[in-house]
């Protein structure tokens, strides 16, 4: 546009044929981009409303993608820092590997409770995780600690030590020294007893 010759000459065309198919993909590449950015935009806009925390990773635990919310979250529940988070605190990575997708991860700190819950994308080959902090219901007897609260809780829903492990983020031999604290601190020898205590 700018030179005095306005022709190509066969060395002109040889070089664009040459780089065009270059020009076209890169093309596409940015487009995609846009699209990429334009969706995290209104996904990030509509979690926040929600009071959710969205983080999309690697399955190595790398973050590709992370809200404001939910650097909050880690911040609070995981002591992580605000600036400069790349990669997922080490307990989520070693649930990441190992939790089954039907279960939510809860984590209880300070008398709150966060809910993480693991996604897939059908449209991204990257995993979703998509955190949310819940009201803590504890039963109130016999001052058992949030901890132990949450362990009785998934007792009465069921679950066996090696699911409440997966569940908290917890060993099962952890688990079993919180069930231990909770049958003395309830007055009770079986999960069954315990269960029905924290349903009533």
């Amino acid at each position: 546009m700018n030179r005095g010759i306005l022709d190509f000459s066969e060395r002109d065309r040889l070089i664009l044929n040459l780089i065009r198919p270059h020009l076209v993909r890169a093309y596409k590449k940015i487009i995609i981009n846009m699209r990429y950015r334009q969706e995290h935009a209104i996904l990030e806009t509509a979690i926040e409303e929600e009071n959710k925390g969205l983080i999309q990773i690697a399955w190595d635990g790398k973050i590709h993608f992370i809200t404001g919310h939910a650097k909050a979250l880690l911040s609070h529940f995981f002591g992580t820092s605000l600036h400069n988070i790349n990669r997922l605190p080490l307990s989520l990575e070693k649930w990441l590997r190992s939790a089954r997708n039907d279960y939510p991860l809860s984590i209880v700190h300070k008398n709150r409770t966060l809910k993480i819950q693991f996604l897939r994308s059908k449209q991204q080959e990257k995993p979703i995780l998509l955190l949310k902090e819940v009201e803590t219901h504890l039963p109130a007897q016999n001052n058992l600690s949030p901890r132990e609260g949450e362990v009785l809780r998934w007792v009465a829903a069921g679950k066996t030590n090696r699911e409440i492990g997966i569940l908290l983020g917890i060993r099962i031999g952890t688990g079993k020294k919180h069930l231990e604290h909770i049958y003395e601190n309830l007055g009770v020898v079986t999960r069954t007893a315990a269960a029905g205590i924290f349903r009533n």
